[in-house]
C-alpha cells in the first residue's frame, strides 16, 4: 500500500505526539513536517510509525512496542529513545544530536546519510543491519555490540569505543584514528583495513597474537 502525507510544507508545532501518533495510525499517514517540544511517546504499539521531516526536542520515547518506524528527513535533539527498539525499519537523513540512547537495539535497520553527534550510546546494539554513510561524532559507544551488520562510509569521529564487541562486522576502510579503543573486542579479519594512529597501535596488537617487549 502506498503511503500517504497527513502534511505537508514547513515544521509547525504539534501539541501532543502521542495524539499525532494516534491519528496516523488511525488514518495510516505519515507523521510529516511537525515540531514537538518538551513532550513523551510511551506505552504506544502499532504495526508502523512514519515521521518525515519532523523535529524533535525535549522528546521523551518510553515502551514503544512498534514494529517498523521509518524517520526521513527529521532531528532529534536531547531527546532521550534509552532502551527503545528499532526493527526492520529505515532511517535516511535524520540526525540525532545530545541525545540519550544509552541501551537502544537497532535489529534488521536499514541507515542512510544519517548522523549521531554527542549522543550517549553506551550499551547499544547494532544487529543485522545495512549502514551506508551513517556517521558518529564525538559520541560514547562504550560497551556496545555490532553484530553482522555491513557497513559503506561508515564515519566514527572523536568516538568512545571502550569495551565494544565487534561480530562479523569488517571495518574496512573506517578510520578509528580519532577514537578511543581501550578493551575493544573483536577479530583480526574485521580490522583489515582500518586506519588507526601510531598510539593506537598496542592496543589492537594482542588481537593479532603478537607480544611487544620492552
Amino acid at each position: 500500500m502506498k503511503r500517504k502525507s497527513a502534511n505537508s510544507g514547513d515544521v509547525i508545532p504539534c501539541p501532543s505526539i502521542q495524539e499525532a501518533a494516534l491519528q496516523a495510525v488511525r488514518d495510516d499517514t505519515v507523521i510529516d513536517g511537525l515540531l514537538f517540544e518538551q513532550d513523551a511517546l510511551e506505552d504506544f504499539e502499532s504495526a508502523m510509525l512514519d515521521f518525515t521531516g519532523c523535529v524533535f526536542r525535549h522528546v521523551r520515547f518510553a515502551g514503544l512496542h512498534v514494529d517498523r518506524i521509518h524517520l526521513s528527513n527529521c532531528r532529534f535533539e536531547q531527546c532521550d529513545l534509552s532502551g527503545m527498539t528499532f526493527r526492520d525499519g529505515t532511517i535516511s537523513r535524520t540526525e540525532f544530536t545530545t541525545c540519550r540512547c544509552t541501551g537502544c537495539t537497532f535489529d534488521r535497520m536499514k541507515f542512510k546519510d544519517a548522523l549521531f553527534q554527542e549522543t550517549q550510546l553506551r550499551y547499544f546494539t547494532l544487529s543485522d543491519c545495512h549502514l551506508e554513510r551513517l556517521a558518529f561524532e564525538d559520541c560514547d559507544l562504550s560497551h556496545a555490540i555490532l553484530f553482522h551488520t555491513a557497513q559503506k562510509g561508515l564515519e566514527l569521529l572523536r568516538c568512545s569505543l571502550a569495551e565494544t564487541e565487534l561480530q562479523e562486522t569488517p571495518l574496512a576502510g573506517v578510520d578509528l584514528s580519532t577514537c578511543a579503543l581501550e578493551g575493544i573486542s573483536t577479530v583480526p579479519e574485521l580490522l583489515r583495513g582500518t586506519i588507526i594512529s601510531l598510539d593506537q597501535a598496542p592496543l589492537l596488537i594482542p588481537l593479532f597474537g603478537i607480544s611487544i617487549k620492552l
